[in-house]
């Protein structure tokens, strides 16, 4: 649960807000349900590519590319169980 008077949420808010705008622009890869039949270790390959990809990064070029990292990270902890429940969609 967060904190909305937490001096670090619109930070957190504003990230997430660049992240959604990356997964919006792959949504024909299938969602959820696209990351949710990888493998953890498929997904941690990926995972390496992007942070190789923000690595070589022009500087206009770091946030999108932070936020696919970000993306896996949370395509990751889906996988684990951690998200569970926490979508609208989820039971």
């Amino acid at each position: 649960m967060h904190d909305p008077n937490s001096p670090t949420w619109p930070y957190v808010l504003a990230f997430a807000e660049v992240m959604e705008e990356k997964l919006a622009a792959n949504r024909h890869k299938g969602d959820r349900e696209g990351w949710r039949k990888e493998s953890v270790e498929w997904l941690l390959g990926r995972l390496r590519v992007e942070v190789e990809e923000l690595a070589a990064a022009e500087p206009d070029e770091q946030v999108a590319e932070a936020a696919d990292v970000a993306n896996f990270c949370m395509f990751i902890a889906d996988n684990c169980g951690a998200l569970d429940g926490k979508g609208e969609g989820d039971a």
